[in-house]
């Protein structure tokens, strides 16, 4: 049986080439003007860089501390980071969102039902975005509490979804 190398002896160079020519192409078939990429191995940065497509970039050379805004792509993000957390044990998917935020409250008192499986399937009836300060060049620190500010003076759009069959994943006899 062949023995794999310990990934700290990873040296990464064939995915390094390889990503940097995929990133090229993918510039400059999208018009795109940058890209910037991390390949992270464990806590370990092994490679980050910045790309830009000479054809269509305009404004600042980017760097890898550059911030884009990129939207949606943030909830597939988010329901990564929760499962981590739900496989930790430091989150339970049907536990309610107060357990978590205590101070968090709305004008409907069914804001209380709220799990966090609801704000990841999109059925806490939550009204939608707060647009305020969502898409910024800067950090912007205080964006939850802004966000938990607005919604303490906001009504559900429908009352909490505990069940959504189209959303439910039949998967290898695990029901999820």
């Amino acid at each position: 049986m062949q023995r794999l190398p310990s990934p700290s002896s990873y040296t990464y160079t064939s995915t390094i080439a390889e990503s940097s020519v995929a990133i090229q192409k993918a510039l400059a078939d999208s018009g795109v003007g940058s890209m910037s990429v991390a390949l992270v191995d464990g806590d370990r940065v092994v490679w980050s860089q910045a790309f830009r497509n000479a054809a269509t970039a305009t404004g600042p050379v980017p760097t890898t501390g550059t911030l884009y805004a990129i939207g949606s792509v943030t909830k597939v993000i988010t329901a990564v980071a929760v499962m981590k957390l739900v496989e930790q044990g430091k989150v339970k998917l049907d536990e309610p969102l107060v357990t978590y935020l205590p101070g968090f409250s709305m004008l409907s008192p069914e804001y209380r039902d709220i799990t966090v499986r609801m704000l990841i399937n999109h059925s806490s009836g939550f009204a939608g975005t707060d647009g305020r300060n969502g898409f910024r060049s800067a950090p912007f620190s205080g964006y939850a509490e802004q966000v938990q500010e607005t919604l303490q003076g906001e009504r559900l759009k429908h009352t909490p979804i505990s069940w959504m069959p189209l959303l439910t994943i039949h998967w290898r006899g695990c029901s999820c």
